[in-house]
């Protein structure tokens, strides 16, 4: 993607979290590789709160997130589609299944050659239909069910919180 993205077709985010080390590298590959457009951000912070406010902050210009199926996955029920990379753990595993089953994960092809499958994604109207799909089956207002547990009133079906 780096002519797209020197050209100012595509913009990168690259989350580090807050590991220094992660940050000082991706900063490395920004410089390198995004020929001074900018269209390279490093996302991340020296503390939890830090990150968690810069990692909010991008969101609200983020058409795809790639990822191994982590907790990012969750975030695909505010519409966002996720291209899946290989997961690490039996954890990630039944995140990347239970992606798939909510339709709104999308299975990563050779990231060399992500200059022509993930256009052909965008074409063929596939990340529409899988954030589509992440809107509409993934579950949301889980801080309102932690709220009622916490407060003894237990826990609420969806179909009850329309």
């Amino acid at each position: 993607l780096s002519g797209k993205i020197a050209a100012g077709e595509v913009r990168l985010n690259l989350v580090a979290g807050i590991r220094a080390e992660v940050q000082a590298y991706f900063t490395e590959v920004s410089n390198q590789y995004s020929g001074g457009s900018g269209g390279i951000r490093v996302v991340g912070g020296s503390t939890l709160e830090e990150y968690f406010d810069a990692f909010s902050g991008i969101l609200h210009d983020t058409d795809i997130l790639w990822s191994k199926p982590s907790e990012l996955s969750f975030y695909c029920g505010l519409g966002i589609p996720m291209i899946m990379a290989p997961s690490i753990g039996p954890q990630e595993r039944c995140n990347r299944k239970w992606l798939v089953e909510m339709q709104a994960g999308i299975q990563q092809e050779n990231p060399r050659f992500t200059h022509e499958w993930l256009f052909d994604l965008l074409r063929h109207g596939r990340l529409a239909n899988a954030a589509w799909a992440g809107f509409l089956n993934i579950r949301k207002l889980g801080t309102y069910q932690i709220r009622g547990i916490l407060s003894g009133g237990g826990i609420v079906r969806d179909d009850d919180m329309k």
